[in-house]
């Protein structure tokens, strides 16, 4: 089980983002993609409506500030997030709570088309 560093625990399994932005694709339209550029806007939408997680070698896992999030973008498919300050190194290990994932299909369905069964 993945641990939070913040007092509160992460109650749930966390999915990785770039894996979540996949299933995203593939339920809301019934078909896989290799497009990172769509992935990378999916990731983007799960970002907007809840929260990333990085996670640490030893299984800690820490929220990414909403405002590093907002001014960066995501590459890989939402593997990576890139930080605007190009100081900054490129944040990896990106994670959602699997429950998560649910309360964002409705609005990538509405972006990427119902699922038409193939």
């Amino acid at each position: 089980m993945v641990k939070e560093k913040s007092p509160s625990r992460v109650a749930e399994p966390l999915l990785p983002l770039a894996r979540a932005a996949r299933l995203a694709y593939a339920r809301a339209t019934g078909r896989s993609t290799d497009d990172a550029g769509a992935l990378n806007d999916i990731a983007r939408l799960i970002a907007a409506r809840t929260r990333i997680f990085t996670v640490n070698a030893d299984e800690t896992a820490r929220v990414l500030p909403a405002e590093l999030i907002a001014d960066g973008h995501f590459e890989d498919g939402g593997a990576t997030l890139r930080p605007a300050d190009p100081k900054r190194a490129p944040i990896g290990s990106l994670a959602i709570r699997n429950v998560d994932l649910g309360s964002v299909m409705d609005e990538i369905r509405n972006v990427y088309g119902p699922t038409d069964g193939g």
